[in-house]
């Protein structure tokens, strides 16, 4: 059972993979839309802007 499972996994991040190559984007970025997908279905792939748009990143600590 162990071997199947590990097959799985491995297929899975060869699709994921082939997917973020088809897409012209990272592998990252299409794990995150996967998880998304996952958690919310077609609502986890709506883009959100950012919370922080056209603000200066503040670093307290320097």
């Amino acid at each position: 059972m162990r071997k199947i499972s590990a097959i799985a996994r491995k297929t899975y991040g060869q699709k994921l993979q082939e997917a973020a190559e088809k897409l012209g984007v990272s592998l990252r970025t299409v794990q995150r839309l996967a998880k998304n997908w996952e958690q919310d279905y077609l609502v986890g792939l709506i883009q959100r802007g950012r919370t922080d748009k056209g603000q200066y990143a503040r670093h307290t600590s320097v």
